[in-house]
């Protein structure tokens, strides 16, 4: 358990989240915090947040609350401290990013992942491994591979020709480094493969879910941009450059020599046309599919992709 006090003295120091105003109740039902849960579903010792769209300006769902720390957006509701409340309440320009904060500083023990003691995993013995380096059963690292400090890598995954940096989580049965999708017909009909050379490159503070394919390059390298995010079940195929803290969400196919600028949303099952362009600060849509280079600052839809807002 946490004491209420503890977590305030903490709110109090996110001197970057603005607008941030804390009522404390008088008759306040626990001092100590213990969880974490939906506001709906709170109860006596948690801790909840409110989203601007969802609070959508009805005050019993700040009444109603039943746990002990409500976060709400700034800017809804006036008076907030003359209601008759038995919980703390918070307000502040971005409720989400307060409640991840304290989750994640009080209570990151609740999503960590702890897979047991093994020898069970298999690292060639040219592979270079950084300090801190923990991996998970059933993991098979190739002779190619250099892996940086404090990276985390979870059960049956699959790394070679790759180089990974310092602070990278990879979760389980990923397939990193492995050869790509590149074939010409001959003169008797038959594929020949196209030859890899090239590596995979993964940032610092790159997050990488399970069941994903990033294939090596060809000719150059398959680059994963620093503090970059990727979901589950996607696929980056080769010489992709993928830059700065991006998002690429479920079953989003990103086909080969694809280049993604700084901070794109890849929203879920949208694809990409390999050797297309996305400039910085671009929104994909959900299912889109983009067979036209977009400029900086775009959000697009549907199929063909379309851009509906600049």
């Amino acid at each position: 358990m946490i004491e209420l006090s503890k977590v305030i003295k903490f709110v109090n120091n996110q001197s970057d989240i603005v607008d941030i105003n804390i009522f404390k109740s008088k008759n306040i039902k626990s001092h100590k915090i213990f969880g974490l849960n939906n506001d709906k579903e709170s109860t006596k010792g948690q801790l909840a947040w409110i989203s601007k769209k969802h609070i959508k300006e009805k005050l019993e769902k700040v009444t109603d609350f039943n746990g002990s720390m409500l976060i709400i957006p700034s800017g809804i509701f006036n008076n907030l401290e003359k209601l008759d409340i038995k919980f703390t309440l918070i307000e502040t320009s971005n409720p989400k990013l307060l409640f991840i904060r304290i989750a994640n500083y009080f209570f990151q023990n609740l999503s960590k992942n702890e897979w047991p003691k093994s020898n069970n995993f298999f690292i060639h013995k040219k592979a270079k491994i950084g300090i801190n380096v923990n991996i998970a059963p059933g993991v098979t690292i190739g002779s190619n591979v250099e892996i940086k400090d404090n990276v985390n890598i979870g059960p049956n995954t699959v790394i070679d020709n790759a180089i990974i940096e310092s602070n990278v989580s990879i979760g389980s049965n990923n397939s990193i480094g492995l050869m790509g999708f590149g074939y010409e017909k001959n003169n008797d009909n038959f594929y020949e493969p196209f030859p890899h050379f090239g590596k995979v490159i993964i940032n610092q503070n790159v997050e990488i879910g399970s069941n994903n394919c990033i294939d090596r390059g060809s000719l150059k390298n398959t680059i994963i941009g620093e503090g970059s995010k990727i979901d589950n079940l996607v696929h980056i195929a080769h010489n992709v450059k993928i830059g700065s803290n991006c998002m690429l969400i479920g079953q989003s196919q990103i086909a080969g020599s694809v280049q993604l600028g700084d901070n794109v949303w890849v929203a879920p099952s949208a694809s990409i046309l390999n050797g297309i362009k996305i400039g910085n600060n671009t929104f994909i849509g959900i299912g889109s599919v983009v067979i036209k280079d977009i400029q900086n600052n775009m959000s697009v839809f549907g199929n063909p992709a379309r851009v509906l807002k600049k």
